[in-house]
């Protein structure tokens, strides 16, 4: 979900109501000083709930605008909270939608076995000793409870019996459950068949605490030179290994900073982790040096922790069945430090031993340079030649060419000994037949290569782009494995995601899984889309016509643009507006502090947050998208991939009005669910683009709309308008903002919007007017 941004534009001087594009009533234009204000006193937003780190909003409010550094803080953060947000790719979105629907699913539906682990319990989690490790905080008490078989390898007692009992039969039971209901899920990688990813089920918020309160103070200790002390997200999954399972895994690297492996139990022999040598992207498939060779034997209860680019595999196991949780910890600090170096020579050990070599011919050349330096001296002075420094000069640069080529030549050739690969996936790189992946494309496609289908999984992106894009694969990848196909894909479409936004899908997932995990809907039929149960007849006779004739066959078109038609059954809104009631009456008891829809309306929920967001999914792509690919085509209708839907409420204890504004969608849908009440029409002002949103509204454009229960009004997001204040009692509105990614986009390269901005269609005729003007009158000079 993008976060909502429901423009305010309410300016005191104008004689009508006249918007900014502010948010919260500024009429700023989201600009930053180039010079912060020093002695200015930030505000504290810890206790938000925001898409980035609140640390980045202290530190950017030093940078607002003189005039804005006084305002209210919900002013300050909408006014930064916009300038941070146009580093967000829209393409985003899909991604994240996706993973929303398939965690929202599975959380919505499965019944969880063990409720206590859910949530962190560190007394009944771990063992006494490893707590008081962690009590104490010091290398010291560390190393205490540790052995390091090998450099930067460490092991020791960390989880208690009960709890991997516990945790191995949730996984067993999700596992039926998965079995029972024929559901797929996503496995944990590529490489493993089995196993489950614990973040997907409702186990995501306890796996934080394990990383943030007990594996980050140990890796800020020992591995601060990889990101140990800046870990901030994590990928937290079971494997199970055995003869009906997975039986072994190749050799490869982990997509983390820090890994942390503990074997839960099981009986079995075999299944011994193998490692050999910690190595950066460019020097993966070096050879193995012999004091990187380490072999490590399973003990339930047991952790291992090490690096996440230590290569390592596991062997086959010989008889019966383990199970392992696996924590892959990251950092998304250290990872874009490493985008800007090149040596690694502090944690990688080809990269030292490389460095070491140079030095040590380095050492060898300048002594060769001095002999030879000696030597020419000695010649230019029998010579009889002065001009020693030129003469010099030019030896000393010519031996350092020699030098540096017969560095460049001493490169290793390919190792005989297993070579891993670095992606996340982890797959093996032998079965690519000893080619290095170098995530390249070719510049024509290969048309008549037919490509893999890859709507069966679960991926970041839509499975049709790399259905493309696998036509422009180098030939020799063509013809590999789907798997080796996808990981390179991906590999390359990853770089266009940004690390820093991880912070804030982090903290929306939070906050989401609690309110999912603990609230008792009242309504369940209401959470998946029944058409018959939710709309009127009518609605549906048009909207299975689905034709411009038919949806006018049941519409109202009083202001241009704007469209009103009865849709929702009543006994639909009494459940809707029943269930935000029962939501709000569960927040009151359980003092839990939510977001609302925004920052201009104090009382009413976001839908997505508690569970209705794949009911809203179809809502707006069956039932919204057919209408607005008629009537909106102009500024994304036909286009809409995202939403953001939420109830608002009014009356003389609620919210009493709205100012005029702008809402941040292509398209919105405004139902009144029902209640007693009086007042509260809508008004509205025209559309206008972020240019024009503060220009007078023409006699044409002013229109206002009094609410009917389960009847609709259907307008453009950038139509301005605002809602006057409920004399007596209380209303119930549901309303949903649909938006176009890829109409956003193609904004981005236009200034002039006359097809749907009444302003600028006004400018461009005043434009053509004084263009004719001007022509007549170079005409009637010519005829003079």
């Amino acid at each position: 979900m993008s976060q909502n941004k429901n423009v305010s534009l309410e300016r005191s001087a104008p004689q009508q109501p006249r918007p900014s594009n502010v948010y919260v009533g500024v009429g700023g234009s989201d600009s930053l000083c180039i010079s912060p204000k020093r002695d200015h006193k930030s505000e504290n937003y810890e206790d938000l709930q925001l898409e980035f780190n609140p640390l980045v909003f202290s530190s950017l409010e030093q940078y607002l605008p003189p005039h804005m550094l006084n305002l209210s803080r919900e002013v300050k953060v909408q006014y930064m909270r916009n300038i941070l947000l146009r580093y967000l790719p829209e393409s985003e979105r899909i991604r994240i939608q996706k993973h929303k629907e398939y965690r929202q699913k599975i959380m919505l539906n499965y019944p969880p076995l063990h409720r206590e682990i859910y949530s962190m319990d560190a007394e009944k989690f771990f063992t006494p000793s490893f707590l008081r490790a962690i009590k104490e905080n010091t290398e010291e008490s560390f190393r205490s409870i540790m052995t390091e078989p090998c450099k930067g390898i460490y092991t020791f007692e960390m989880l208690q019996p009960r709890f991997c009992e516990m945790l191995v039969s949730e996984v067993d039971h999700f596992e039926r459950w998965v079995h029972a209901t024929k559901f797929r899920i996503m496995r944990p990688n590529i490489m493993n068949q089995y196993g489950a990813v614990l973040d997907d089920f409702g186990l995501e918020a306890m796996l934080d605490r394990l990383m943030s309160d007990f594996i980050r103070p140990m890796s800020r200790v020992f591995y601060s030179e990889i990101g140990g002390s800046s870990l901030d997200s994590h990928h937290g999954f079971v494997v199970e290994y055995g003869i009906n399972r997975d039986v072994e895994l190749g050799f490869h690297v982990d997509d983390s900073e820090v890994s942390l492996n503990i074997c839960l139990g099981g009986k079995f022999s075999g299944g011994e982790l193998f490692f050999r040598g910690v190595r950066c992207d460019e020097h993966v498939n070096s050879d193995i040096q012999p004091g990187e060779i380490f072999d490590y034997y399973h003990v339930p209860g047991h952790a291992i922790l090490h690096p996440g680019r230590h290569r390592h595999g596991a062997r086959p196991t010989t008889s019966g069945n383990r199970i392992n949780l696996i924590l892959w910890c990251r950092s998304s600090a250290f990872r874009e430090l490493k985008k800007y170096r090149r040596d690694f020579s502090s944690w990688c050990e080809e990269c030292k031993r490389k460095k070491k070599e140079k030095e040590r011919l380095l050492v060898m050349a300048t002594q060769q340079i001095n002999v030879i330096v000696n030597v020419a001296i000695l010649c230019l002075h029998v010579a009889g030649i002065n001009e020693e420094g030129n003469a010099i000069g030019l030896v000393m640069l010519h031996m350092q060419i020699i030098l540096y080529m017969k560095m460049s030549q001493n490169q290793y050739s390919a190792p005989q000994q297993p070579r891993p690969s670095g992606g996340h996936t982890a797959g093996r790189v032998g079965n690519l037949n000893s080619d290095r992946l170098c995530d390249k494309l070719c510049v024509s496609p290969k048309r008549d290569h037919k490509s893999e289908n890859y709507e069966d999984l679960q991926l970041e992106f839509n499975p049709h782009v790399f259905g493309s894009l696998e036509q422009y694969l180098p030939p020799h990848l063509l013809n590999l494995s789907r798997e080796v196909k996808l990981r390179y894909m991906r590999n390359i479409l990853l770089r266009y995601f940004p690390e820093n936004d991880r912070n804030r899908i982090q903290k929306l997932r939070e906050y989401r899984l609690k309110i999912i995990l603990n609230y008792p809907p009242l309504h369940r039929e209401i959470y998946t889309m029944n058409a018959e149960n939710f709309f009127t007849p009518s609605f549906l006779r048009a909207i299975k016509e689905n034709t411009e004739a038919s949806f006018r066959s049941i519409m109202a078109e009083p202001s241009t643009g704007i469209y009103t038609f009865e849709m929702l059954q009543p006994q639909f809104c009494k459940k809707l507006m029943s269930e935000v009631d029962n939501l709000e009456r569960w927040v009151r008891g359980t003092k839990l502090r939510i977001m609302r829809p925004n920052a201009m309306n104090k009382h009413g929920v976001v839908l997505e947050d508690f569970g209705l967001e794949t009911m809203l999914d179809r809502f707006m792509s069956d039932f919204i998208h057919p209408i607005s690919r008629v009537f909106y085509s102009e500024f994304g209708g036909s286009t809409l991939d995202s939403h953001h839907g939420f109830v608002v409420e009014y009356g003389i204890s609620k919210d009493v009005e709205l100012g005029l504004h702008v809402d941040d969608a292509e398209v919105s849908l405004n139902v009144c669910l029902g209640k007693e009440f009086s007042g509260g029409e809508l008004f509205f002002q025209g559309v206008r683009c972020e240019e024009h949103v503060l220009s007078k509204a023409e006699p044409g454009e002013i229109f206002d709309y009094t609410h009917v229960p389960g009847h609709a009004i259907l307008h453009p997001g950038r139509q301005r308008h605002g809602a006057r204040p409920t004399t007596s009692g209380n209303r119930m509105n549901l309303i949903i903002w649909c938006r176009s990614s890829a109409f956003r986009e193609l904004k981005k390269y236009q200034r002039d919007f006359p097809s749907w901005c009444g302003e600028c269609k006004r400018k461009k005729k005043e434009r053509a007017q004084l263009s004719l003007m001007f022509t007549q009158q170079e005409l009637l000079k010519r005829e003079i």
